[in-house]
């Protein structure tokens, strides 16, 4: 079955249609969930919150963009909400410019391993990373988390946040350089 008529059986109230047209993100809104929230009973919370809203404003659903796009525009925009509630919503207005790429490249080329003590490197490497990338602002956060965990394209990534790929762009090179800059002053 697509996932155009899962999607309109699911409008009608079929609840096994519904399941059927959101396991195959379900375990990607959950990693998404748990970058925000850190706790495995608010993540689960908030999971409920976003596929109960699915589940409410699927009759609404325009089609406009993928449902996946949608999808994780309503569990962006939870993670956000809840960002807020706890009074750390990122007030950036960024607007688009020309910066360098190299702080992007750096984290890919981090990243990378071959054998296995690479690899226990890579991770220990990630580790860091992700450690110091909880101390960013919410919407560098998410940015961070949908192109790096999430392997998201910056296009995807926009389209999901509805603000312009050059702002995603300048999002992820700031939390990228607040990254690299955090762990040289650690090593140092």
């Amino acid at each position: 079955m697509t996932e155009e008529q899962l999607i309109e059986q699911a409008r009608q109230g079929d609840q096994g249609a519904f399941e059927r047209l959101i396991q195959p993100y379900d375990e990607r809104i959950m990693a998404l969930i748990m970058s925000f929230v850190r706790n495995r009973n608010d993540a689960q919370d908030v999971y409920q919150e976003v596929f109960l809203r699915v589940w409410m404003n699927l009759p609404r659903f325009r089609a406009e963009s993928s449902f996946f796009t949608w999808l994780y525009r309503i569990a962006v925009n939870r993670c956000l909400s809840l960002c807020e509630q706890r009074g750390r919503r990122d007030k950036l207005h960024a607007q688009p410019r020309e910066d360098s790429e190299e702080d992007g490249d750096w984290l890919d080329r981090v990243t990378g391993g071959q054998d296995d003590r690479q690899e226990r490197e890579r991770e220990e490497k990630l580790e860091r990373i992700w450690e110091q990338a909880s101390g960013l602002n919410p919407r560098q956060q998410l940015v961070i988390n949908l192109r790096y965990r999430h392997g998201m394209k910056l296009k995807e990534i926009a389209e999901i946040l509805e603000i312009p790929e050059g702002t995603v762009k300048i999002l992820t090179f700031r939390a990228v350089r607040k990254i690299r800059q955090q762990l040289e002053e650690a090593a140092s």
